[in-house]
This record gives C-alpha cells, sequence and structure tokens, in this order.
C-alpha cells in the first residue's frame, strides 16, 4: 500500500506536479491518474513515459512524502510494467474530470471542475470531491499560497463531495458513466435537467440524455429551447428521434418538427407510427395563427350522463397527465359537446351528481380556424384553464389550455400568440 507520511489527502493538482523517483533514483512525471468508476471511484494506477513507452505503476507501488504545504516526494518501489489496453471502464481523471463540466444535482447546474480531491480511507485512495473554486485555480498556478497571504480569508476551495456530483466524461468509446446515473439525473425536474443539458458540450448532452430513456427524455426536449432541440434531435439520427418524439403529445411534436429542415421532419414524420403521426399532419396543416396550430389532442371525455364518482374513477384509472385533466368535456348522446366541468367542480361536487348539473352555465368555446387571440380572451374574460376546441361540423377535436398559451408565452417568445 502506498505510504502517505503527514497526510491523509490532497490534490490531484499537487499529485500531478510531484517528480516520482524511481528504483534506479531516476525521475518521471506523472502522466495520469487511473481510477474505478463507481459511486467511489479508487485510485488503481498511475502512468508515466518510461524508456520510450507509457508504463503502468500500481498505486501500492508508491510512497507520498509531504514536505511542506503543497509539496510533496513521491517515490516507486517498482518501473510497473507497459501499459496495457483494456482499460476502457476506467476513469482517467486528469483527461475525464479535471477540467470537464459537470452536473452539481445538488444545485441543478452545471460548473467546471477546477481540481480533485483524493484522500486515503481505510485501504486505498479515494475520489472524494471536486474543487470548483477561484482557489483552485491559483492552485494549479502555482500562485495559492502567495494569495491567500495576499487576501487572507478570502480565496477558500468549494467542494463538491463526489456522491453528490454527477459526471459525464466523453471517452474514445463513447461515456464512461458513474454508477445510479440515471437514476439521480431522474430527481431533477425536467426543466432543471433541459437547463443543465443545454449548458453542456454535445458529446455529454448526448451521454445523459442516452441515460435517460425515450419517456425521460421526451419529458426533458419538451421543455428546450427551440433551437436547443433542433440541435439535440438532429444528432439523435431518424429513428431514435422517431421513437423520442412518439412519446410527446402531438401539439408538442408538431411545435418542433415545425421548426426542423423540411427533409428532416418529413424523414421523421415517416419513420413515426402512423396514428401518431397522422395527429402532427393534422396540426401542421393549420395556420400558424390559428387556434389548430396551439391546441392539443389529449383531452379527457366522459358521457355528459356519468357522475361526478364515475367520472373521478375514470381519471384514477386512466391516470391522464394533469394538464389535460384541468376540465372534463361532457358530450351528449350525439358524441357532441355538452358540458365543460372544471376538475375543481368535479372533486367537489357529490359523487352521484351527473356532470350536466355540473360545470359553467354558459358553453364556451372556440373553432380550430379561430385566431389564437379569441383563446385569450375567454381565457382571461372567463377566468378558465382550458377551452374546448370544435371544427366546423360541430365535432371536438382538441383542447387549449393555459398551459398552451405560457409555454407558448416562454418558450417561443409568444410568435404564435402575436400573429
Amino acid at each position: 500500500m502506498a505510504a502517505t507520511f503527514g497526510t491523509r489527502s490532497y490534490f490531484l493538482s499537487y499529485l500531478l506536479e510531484t517528480p516520482l523517483e524511481l528504483p534506479d533514483s531516476s525521475k518521471v512525471k506523472l502522466r495520469e491518474v487511473w481510477a474505478t468508476t463507481g459511486e467511489t471511484p479508487r485510485v488503481l494506477c498511475v502512468t508515466v513515459k518510461l524508456h520510450g513507452e507509457v508504463h503502468c505503476i500500481p498505486w501500492e507501488d508508491l510512497e507520498l512524502h509531504k514536505i511542506v504545504s503543497g509539496k510533496y516526494t513521491l517515490r516507486s518501489t517498482s518501473e510497473g510494467s507497459p501499459f496495457q489496453s483494456g482499460t476502457d471502464d476506467l476513469i482517467q481523471i486528469r483527461k475525464h474530470i479535471l477540467d470537464r463540466q459537470i452536473v452539481d444535482l445538488d444545485g441543478a447546474k452545471v460548473v467546471r471542475v477546477n481540481d480533485v480531491r483524493l484522500a486515503h480511507v481505510r485501504d486505498g485512495l479515494f475520489l472524494v470531491a471536486v474543487d470548483i473554486s477561484f482557489a483552485a485555480l491559483l492552485r494549479r498556478l502555482g500562485t495559492e499560497l502567495l494569495a491567500r497571504k495576499m487576501f487572507p480569508g478570502k480565496l477558500l476551495p468549494s467542494y463538491i463531495p463526489w456522491s453528490e456530483v454527477q459526471a459525464f466524461v466523453p471517452a474514445s468509446g463513447g461515456a464512461v458513466r458513474l454508477a445510479s446515473s440515471a437514476d439521480r439525473l431522474r430527481t431533477l425536474h425536467p426543466s432543471e435537467l433541459a437547463d443543465i443539458i443545454e449548458d453542456l458540450d454535445a458529446a455529454t448532452q448526448a451521454a445523459i440524455l442516452d441515460a435517460l430513456g425515450e419517456d425521460s427524455v421526451a419529458e426533458v426536449i419538451e421543455e428546450m429551447e427551440p433551437d436547443a432541440q433542433v440541435s439535440i434531435l438532429s444528432r439523435m439520427g431518424v429513428a431514435k428521434a422517431a421513437d423520442v418524439l412518439e412519446q410527446m403529445d402531438a401539439d408538442e411534436v408538431a411545435d418542433i418538427i415545425d421548426d426542423l429542415p423540411a427533409q428532416q421532419a418529413e424523414d421523421i414524420l415517416q419513420e413515426m407510427e402512423g396514428e401518431a403521426s397522422a395527429e402532427v399532419r393534422e396540426l401542421l396543416e393549420y395556420g400558424g395563427n390559428q387556434v389548430g396550430s396551439l391546441m392539443s389532442k389529449e383531452y379527457v371525455s366522459m358521457s355528459a350522463s356519468a357522475t361526478a364518482g364515475e367520472t373521478l374513477e375514470a381519471l384514477r384509472r386512466d391516470r391522464p397527465e394533469a394538464k389535460h385533466a384541468l376540465a372534463v368535456f361532457g358530450l351528449d348522446d350525439k358524441s357532441r359537446l355538452s358540458v365543460v366541468v372544471p376538475l375543481t367542480d368535479l372533486v367537489m361536487a357529490e359523487p352521484n351528481a351527473p356532470l350536466w348539473d355540473l360545470g359553467m352555465e354558459r358553453l364556451v368555446w372556440v373553432r380550430d380556424d379561430d385566431p389564437i387571440s379569441e383563446v385569450v380572451e375567454i381565457l382571461e374574460r372567463y377566468r378558465s384553464l382550458v377551452v374546448p376546441v370544435l371544427d366546423a361540423d360541430d365535432e371536438l377535436v382538441g383542447a387549449v389550455t393555459i398551459d398552451d398559451v405560457l409555454d407558448d408565452l416562454l418558450k417561443a417568445g409568444g410568435k404564435r400568440l402575436r400573429g
């Protein structure tokens, strides 16, 4: 085991700047420090250049001695052995971690690693934290101690424990991904994760999205800015992009497809399942300022004779997305819209009350070819959360929710609302 006289933890930057003395008293410089993947990466070896080739020296063969603050001597009891391939499952701490962008799960943000904290714990050397501070940059430049004297108490390290950091590090064979990565990333809200991914380089974006699964990827892409959506889907390839878009509501897909290059959009639509593709194509036929371009094809409808209790039971069974359950549309015996019952009214109603006795006294709706301003006016005048949409034959074809309007304002700059 490596001996550590007078120190139990230290920074990677100090280790990389310390000459390594070999058994014949010659000195070489560390090229890299290698560690396992997992929740707590353990240092296995270091690599040096010796006799014109790269040698791997096990960490157990090294002795580390501290001289003064930030100064060490490093000796090896062996020359190690020529470096072997087959290490794609290991982390190269210098290459993969230092200066890399990482995801700080606690802060839900992207930060850059300026140094790495290593520590001896029981039977080995482990990567325990990263330092993202300005002090870490000065440390690597060799000016940290001087700066601390000039600004006492001002330059402090800023550690993020490794257990609280999710790192995706591009490697030659793809990405080295730490254990439990997808599960931990899913603890973030899709909008937080979208903001994080938009700040990452393309390779790291791909690594994170690959770990999430199609359902989660769809939720995250929905929250992204239009240019980021186009960029990411373009790199996915047609088949994968189609699979992801099939997990979204048709109105969300139509917005994204409308921003893609024409040929790419057509290729994706042809790759999507027939019903999903048909719904999107139908929405794309509407003009940019028509209600149909903003509406969702997803909504909750029941027979107007159904009771409040029966309707609530159906909601519990089918579990529609929250934005689609803001109101229930009651249909008559000809499947025409008869009543709109807000969810709050439904919850507070007597269980045996029929839908036709609930909801607003005046039925309010818009046509699919009406200008979007009509929807905004209704939402404002009646303080509604959802407005049903009918076609020229009075058939119920969709709904526009307050979320749809807010999404257009926040994500697309209100381009449709402005006409």
